[in-house]
C-alpha cells in the first residue's frame, strides 16, 4: 500500500515536470496532440483488459465514454456556475473537478454492470454487434434531450483546475491531470495483469471451459473486466469534456469505438505497451493525413488507412506490431445446494443424458469411496467423457442425480463444482497457453484466494502474502510432478507429456478431494506411461486425493485400478476388480465382438 502511494506521489511529480516543460518549451499545437493522445491511452488501456485480457470483443466504448462525458461535465457545470448559460470559461475547482471525474466512472462502470451482465453471455460476432448497438443507443438518446442541449450538446464545461506555478496557461494543465489518469491507469493494469485475477482473465481467453473447471467463475469475471473498462472509459470521457469545455454526442459514433479497437490490434491484444503505442499511432494518422486530404478533397481518408491497416495486420501480423516492444517492456516493469447423505464420495444414481434422439448415457449409476483409484472403461463413444461432463458441471444430466461429498451438485456451474472439491482434466488438452509453466499451476489455486480486487490493485500486504502462497503450492505441484525446471517456459513450449503433466499439477492446485483424470496417458510412449502411473499412485497415496481415471490403455487400467466400471453405448455392463473385468465375456464381447 505504501509502495501504492509512492508511486502514484512520483507520477504526480513526473506529470507536474512534464507540464512545466510543456509550458517553457512546446508549442501548444503540439500540446493539444498529446493531450489527445493521453485521452485515447485511457481509453485503449481500459479496453485492453476487456478485449485483451479476457479475449472478448466489445465495440461499446464510445458509449461509455460519452456516459462519462456528458455527466462530468453536467456536475461540473452545476457545481461551478450553477447553472448552463453564456459566459467566459472559469476553472473548475479542485474538489468540482475530481469529483466529476469519480462520477462520470461511476456512471460508466453502473451502465457496465447493466450491459454487460447481459450481453457477456454473447460471444465473438454477437457480442460485437451488441455493444456497437448499446455505443449508438447511447449517442441516439443524448440526442433526443433537449435538456442537454440535443444534437449541440452541452457547452461552457469549465477548464481543468489550475496548478501553483503555471500561471493562467491551462494548456499544460490540461496535460497534467490527462497523463496523471494515464500514469494510473497503466499502473493498475499492470498490476491486474500481474495478479491472480489477471491470470484469471486470461484464463478464460484461452480457454474459458478449463478456466471454470479449475474454480474461475468466468462470468462473474468477465462483468469485472468490462465494468473496470468501462470506469476507465468514462473517466476518458470525463477528461475529454474539460479538454474541449463542450461534447456533443456525435463526438461518440461508432467510429471511436472502432478507433480504440484499432489501437489495441496494432499494439497486440493483451499488451499494455502495445495499446499505449497503437494509441499513440491511431492519435497522430489523422493528424498526419490532414493535409493530404485537403489536397485531395477526401474526407474519411483515415478510416480508410484504418480499415487497410487491420487487413493487413490480421493477414502478416496478428499479434500485433508493437507486441515484441510491448512484451519486453510489460516483461522488465513486472513484479516480482442441500441434498441426500450418501455414504460415498461420488455417487450417481439413473444419471442419464439424451441430445436430441441420442442417448449418450443410460441409468448410470457409480459409488466412488474416499480414497479409491477408480477407473472407467469403454469403446470409444462409450459415453465415459459424457459422464465426467455431467460429474464437473458441463453437462446437465436429463435424469438422475450426482451427490459429491453428500451434496447434490446438479445444476451447479463447472466453477461451484470445483468449489466443492471435484478438479478434471480434458482429453484434449486445454492449457492457457500464454501464461508460463508456474503461472498455469497458480491459476488452479485462484478459487482459494484470499484477497479482493483492490489488495491486487493497491499491492497490499495481503496480496504479496496471497501471491507467495499461490508460487509456493504451484511449484511444490511442479516438483511433484517433475516440471520444477519449467517453472519459467510458456506452456506452448512443453512437449507433449509435460503438457499433460502440466495439466495434471493444474488441476491438483484447486486442492481437490477427487481428481477426474481423462486419458491421461493419449500419446505418451511406454516410458512416459510407467511414469504416469506411478504419479497417478503417488496422487492417490501421498496427497491423499481419490482418483477417477478414464483411459484406453489397458496394461496401465488394470495395472493401478482397485475398480473398474465399464461402459457401452452408455450402458453400465461390468463393474468390479481387474482381473474380473478381463475375464467378464460382455467386456471382451464389447472390446473384440462375438465370436
Amino acid at each position: 500500500m505504501a509502495k501504492t502511494v509512492g508511486l502514484l506521489l512520483a507520477g504526480w511529480v513526473a506529470c507536474y515536470g512534464l507540464n512545466w516543460f510543456l509550458a517553457e518549451f512546446i508549442e501548444i499545437v503540439y500540446v493539444d496532440y498529446l493531450n489527445l493522445i493521453g485521452i485515447a491511452i485511457v481509453l485503449a488501456v481500459g479496453l485492453n483488459v476487456i478485449n485483451g485480457l479476457t479475449g472478448q470483443f466489445s465495440l461499446g466504448h464510445a458509449g461509455f465514454m460519452a456516459i462519462g462525458a456528458f455527466v462530468a461535465g453536467l456536475v461540473s457545470i452545476q457545481l461551478t456556475y450553477g447553472e448552463m448559460s453564456s459566459g467566459p470559461l472559469e476553472f473548475a475547482g479542485l474538489g468540482t473537478f475530481l469529483l466529476s471525474l469519480l462520477l462520470a466512472g461511476l456512471a460508466a462502470a453502473v451502465l457496465g454492470v447493466v450491459v454487460g451482465a447481459p450481453a457477456l453471455r454473447l460471444k465473438g460476432d454477437y457480442l460485437a454487434i451488441a455493444t456497437l448497438g448499446f455505443a449508438e443507443i447511447t449517442r441516439i438518446l443524448l440526442t433526443a434531450q433537449d435538456s442537454l442541449g440535443g444534437p449541440t450538446g452541452i457547452k461552457r464545461i469549465p477548464k481543468m483546475p489550475l496548478l501553483p506555478g503555471t500561471g493562467d496557461w491551462d494548456g499544460g494543465t490540461s496535460v497534467f491531470w490527462i497523463f496523471l489518469a494515464v500514469f494510473t491507469i497503466v499502473l493498475f493494469s499492470a498490476r491486474l495483469q500481474r495478479s491472480t485475477y489477471g491470470r484469471a482473465l486470461i484464463a478464460i481467453r484461452e480457454n474459458e471451459l478449463a478456466a471454470e473447471t479449475m474454480g474461475v467463475r468466468a462470468a462473474r469475471m468477465k462483468v469485472m473486466a468490462f465494468v473496470y473498462g468501462a470506469f476507465f472509459a468514462g473517466i476518458a470521457g470525463g477528461l475529454y469534456a474539460h479538454y474541449q469545455h463542450s461534447v456533443r454526442p456525435d463526438d461518440f459514433t461508432s467510429i471511436r469505438s472502432i478507433e480504440v479497437v484499432v489501437m489495441l490490434v496494432l499494439g497486440g491484444l493483451g499488451s499494455i505497451t502495445g495499446a499505449i503505442l497503437g494509441a499513440v499511432a491511431v492519435t497522430l494518422v489523422p493528424q498526419l493525413l490532414r493535409p493530404l486530404e485537403e489536397q485531395l478533397q477526401v474526407n474519411g481518408l483515415s478510416m480508410v488507412v484504418y480499415a487497410l491497416l487491420l487487413i493487413l495486420m490480421m493477414i502478416f501480423r496478428p499479434q500485433g506490431i508493437f507486441w515484441a516492444a510491448g512484451a519486453f517492456f510489460e516483461t522488465a516493469a513486472a513484479d516480482s445446494a442441500g441434498g441426500a447423505q450418501v455414504t460415498a464420495l461420488l455417487a450417481t444414481e439413473n444419471l442419464t443424458i439424451r441430445f436430441g434422439g441420442l442417448t449418450a448415457v443410460d441409468g448410470f449409476n457409480l459409488a466412488i469411496e474416499p480414497g479409491d483409484l477408480f477407473g472407467l472403461i469403454g469403446p470409444n463413444g462409450a459415453g465415459k467423457t459424457t459422464v465426467f461432463n455431467m460429474i464437473t458441471g458441463v453437462y446437465l444430466p436429463t435424469e438422475g442425480s450426482v451427490h459429491f461429498d453428500g451434496m447434490l451438485v446438479n445444476g451447479l456451474q463447472p466453477a461451484q463444482v470445483a468449489a466443492l472439491g471435484v478438479s478434471r482434466t480434458f482429453q484434449n488438452i486445454r492449457l492457457f497457453d500464454e501464461l508460463s509453466v508456474l503461472e498455469n499451476a497458480m491459476t488452479g489455486a485462484h478459487q482459494h484466494a484470499k484477497i479482493n480486487l483492490f489488495d491486487s490493485l493497491l499491492r497490499t500486504g495481503r496480496h504479496y502474502r496471497e501471491e507467495q502462497r499461490q508460487r509456493d503450492r504451484a511449484y511444490g505441484l511442479l516438483t511433484f510432478m517433475g516440471l520444477e525446471d519449467r517453472a519459467g517456459l510458456p506452456a506452448r513450449q512443453l512437449p507433449y507429456g509435460h503438457r499433460r503433466k502440466l495439466e495434471i499439477a493444474r488441476a491438483l492446485a484447486t486442492e481437490p478431494k477427487l481428481i477426474c483424470l481423462d486419458e491421461p496417458a493419449a500419446g505418451m510412449n511406454t516410458g512416459e506411461k510407467a511414469e504416469l502411473s506411478a504419479l497417478i499412485r503417488n496422487i492417490r497415496d501421498e496427497l491423499k486425493i481419490t482418483v477417477l481415471l478414464i483411459e484406453h490403455d489397458m496394461k496401465l487400467m488394470m495395472g493401478i485400478c482397485e475398480k473398474i466400471q465399464v461402459l457401452d453405448y452408455g450402458k453400465t455392463i461390468a463393474l468390479g476388480t481387474p482381473q474380473e473385468i478381463q475375464n467378464n465375456p460382455k467386456v471382451i464381447e464389447a472390446y473384440l465382438g462375438g465370436e
